[in-house]
């Protein structure tokens, strides 16, 4: 299943022939609604824009809310990144530009927001060029789809804002505040664009040289899939450099799908370096692909779990899942008052064990829909695996002597879902795999990370644990790299 495609074309504003340069608007100016279109139901917007340079205050280019009037303030922090209006927070969307010179979108429901703020590097429009923003509002997917010089740059869960309404107030185009800014071609569409429409109109204005990129296909070669907790977006090693080292361990295990948790601003920024097309689920979840996201899954709490449809080549996709379950009980804590393995057990039922029992609720009937397609689930567990804690490894250091029968991997034993890790390196005491953690070497060592797979079609070549970088790793959680072909 795709995303749904659209019906009517509104323009408003100014026209462009095709291979005309756009005629730009005089602002700040106001735009009315079409009785045609609902701001509360499918849409997408889009206009060119032109500066010849970055400006400092993050003006309004297109919103239909008060944005100039909120406070500018950085909201950086473990769990969010970059600068904003505190407007944000108000029902409607806004267009905008951060002081590097790249686009940024807001969207907030009267309580809460979501932001987009990508790099300059990836998605300018502050070079004297002319250059296509805009989004699209696909009510039946509760997801924002993100558009940048005919390419989609991200697709964004709606989730958190489930009231999201977009009455229909005037769109004001430009900000009496800042000069220097050009707008063109405010169009409006009922509908759910098609990302490959977005790409050819783009495309007949601007020519073939500027023609976006087209998605990569799959060449049948050995997938890499990539599980990894990056700890606070990855800049507890520096705001950009903790985030270039994880772009940089990205590249140099090649993965073509990864599976995140702790995204946490820096979703954007990574994806943009890489390339990748790339799904927020929430602050915390995320999934970036070298290959096309066709399609979303809103599986369980946002928080803890969603995945997406990737088409590797045509006629043949995977569905690929980011997952994070409860951190608590301490198991390090339970294991210093002396428990047994089957009060660890019990413990982690109550906790882990149960959200992975209420995911796999929602997840098999769901799969049902599409019983022969490939399926990847992959993140942070927080648990043990009853694949490790096994009679042969009860001397083990970590072990204390203990069997212990982990629900949250029973579960998803029972649900038919292979351990890669486990798959490639049968044997726990030669090859442990710990994933948790190498920045805390004195805490309770253990593989608490994990890809699994369900299906038939899918061989598993190899797996490795991954938790070195020349300048030093950059997340608390090792991350997991399991290499995977597809059979017949």
């Amino acid at each position: 299943m795709r995303f749904p495609t659209t019906a009517v074309l509104l323009l408003v504003g100014l026209s462009c022939a095709s291979q005309d340069l756009p005629t730009s608007l005089v602002l700040p100016a106001q735009v009315q609604i079409p009785a045609a279109v609902d701001l509360n139901g499918d849409f997408t917007l889009r206009c060119f824009v032109r500066m010849e340079a970055p400006v400092p205050n993050l003006p309004a280019l297109v919103t239909n809310k008060a944005w100039q009037e909120g406070e500018i303030k950085d909201y950086t922090t473990n769990n969010s990144y970059g600068l904003g209006r505190e407007s944000g927070n108000e029902e409607g969307f806004a267009i905008s530009v951060l002081p590097d010179g790249a686009w940024t979108w807001n969207a907030g429901d009267g309580r809460r927001r979501l932001d987009h703020r990508p790099e300059a590097a990836d998605q300018g429009i502050a070079d004297g060029l002319w250059h296509e923003v805009g989004f699209a509002i696909d009510r039946d997917k509760s997801v924002a789809h993100l558009f940048h010089d005919g390419r989609r740059v991200a697709v964004h869960d709606l989730s958190g804002l489930e009231g999201l309404g977009f009455a229909s107030k005037p769109i004001q185009l430009g900000s009496p505040t800042a000069s220097g800014i050009e707008i063109a071609n405010l169009r409006i569409e009922a509908g759910v664009l098609p990302t490959s429409a977005v790409a050819t109109s783009f495309t007949e204005t601007f020519g073939e040289a500027r023609k976006p990129v087209a998605p990569a296909q799959w060449d049948g070669e050995p997938l890499r899939i990539l599980a990894w907790n990056i700890w606070h977006g990855g800049r507890r090693k520096g705001q950009d450099e903790g985030v270039q080292r994880v772009v940089e361990i990205i590249q140099e295990c090649d993965a073509d799908i990864i599976l995140m948790q702790e995204t946490y601003g820096s979703g954007p920024r990574i994806s943009g370096r890489l390339g990748y097309d790339y799904y927020l689920r929430s602050s915390n979840l995320s999934v970036m692909s070298r290959f096309p996201i066709t399609d979303v899954h809103r599986l369980g709490p946002s928080f803890r779990f969603g995945g997406v449809t990737v088409e590797l080549q045509e006629g043949l996709s995977v569905q690929a899942y980011s997952l994070w379950i409860n951190y608590l009980p301490s198991v390090s804590k339970q294991l210093a008052e002396g428990v047994t393995g089957e009060q660890l057990a019990v413990a982690d039922q109550q906790t882990r064990g149960a959200e992975m029992d209420a995911i796999l609720a929602e997840l098999l009937p769901h799969l049902e829909q599409t019983p022969d397609m490939p399926v990847i689930v992959g993140g942070d567990f927080n648990s043990g695996s009853h694949l490790d804690w096994t009679e042969e490894a009860a001397h083990l250091p970590n072990h204390q002597g203990l069997v212990v029968p982990w629900p949250a991997g029973m579960s998803m034993a029972a649900a038919g879902f292979v351990d890669t890790f486990r798959t490639a390196h049968p044997d726990p005491v030669a090859e442990p795999g710990r994933t948790w953690s190498p920045e805390f070497r004195d805490s309770h060592q253990d593989r608490i990370d994990y890809v699994y797979l369900r299906g038939s079609r899918w061989q598993v070549l190899d797996a490795e644990v991954l938790d070195q970088h020349a300048r030093g790793w950059p997340s608390d959680h090792a991350a997991v790299l399991t290499t995977v072909t597809l059979g017949d």
